[in-house]
């Protein structure tokens, strides 16, 4: 009983490490405060034509983004193939049973004769809770109500491998956003101007924080970066 609800409460409870990440922003304001007091690097100033190439500047990063993000899927798609037990066709296959205004008792028993197999098999390995057997003879009702909870455990277990996979697409496109940016891809070129190269510790900084900001940015995906280009295109459009 312990162990299910160490898993019910994962995901549900905020594990945040509040010391750790409020004693590095101490920190890190410290850092650039002393930085700044000793004259160790300059103000950065925007690049002046932002307005300008700021739509040619997120289209760059959105191409980027759908082509990494695609070839990410695809490859990770090679290695997780849900094709072994295709939660889809078994859930429509349920639907269409359940869908049926009066569906004869041979037709529920034989979908329950089916799906009652499989269901037997995730009980086993403890994948899902289990499913109250049904008595026999069994009603209607009775068959209705194990083919409902298989089909809702089957939901869960589609959209289990659908959120498992996303993250691994995205950790995929973070990292190679990190690559890509350690090899020269630069957000900060585009939005910045150029820095003069006066302090080695400033331009050091910078480029540590270039690599993870563009790598971030990818490895956010095109949903959010066609977000913010809706909502620059909206505010654009309302001036």
């Amino acid at each position: 009983m312990v162990a299910r609800i160490d898993r019910l409460e994962q995901g549900l409870v905020d594990r945040a490490l509040r010391k750790e990440l409020f004693a590095f922003v101490v920190g890190a304001g410290v850092v650039s405060a002393l930085l700044y007091a000793s004259d160790a690097y300059l103000l950065l100033d925007a690049n002046p034509r932002l307005s300008e190439i700021l739509f040619e500047v997120l289209g760059k990063y959105l191409v980027l983004v759908v082509a990494v993000e695609r070839a990410s899927t695809v490859f990770i798609g090679m290695f997780r193939n849900q094709n072994r037990i295709h939660w889809t066709v078994r859930i429509n296959r349920i639907s269409e049973v359940l869908g049926q205004e009066n569906p004869p008792t041979a037709v529920l028993r034989q979908a329950f004769k089916r799906e009652r197999r499989l269901v037997k098999q995730l009980e086993e390995r403890e994948i899902i809770d289990k499913i109250d057997d049904i008595s026999k003879p069994a009603s209607k009702d009775e068959y209705r109500g194990y083919l409902s909870s298989a089909k809702h455990a089957y939901e869960f277990l589609r959209a289990r491998f659908y959120s498992i996979s996303n993250r691994y697409v995205a950790l995929v496109v973070l990292v190679v956003g990190v690559i890509l940016a350690a090899l020269g891809l630069s957000l900060f070129q585009d939005v910045f101007q150029k820095v003069p190269e006066q302090s080695a510790v400033q331009a050091g900084i910078l480029r540590f924080a270039d690599i993870f900001v563009t790598g971030g940015l990818l490895g956010g995906g095109s949903a959010g970066l066609n977000a913010v280009i809706a909502k620059v295109s909206d505010y654009t459009s309302k001036r």
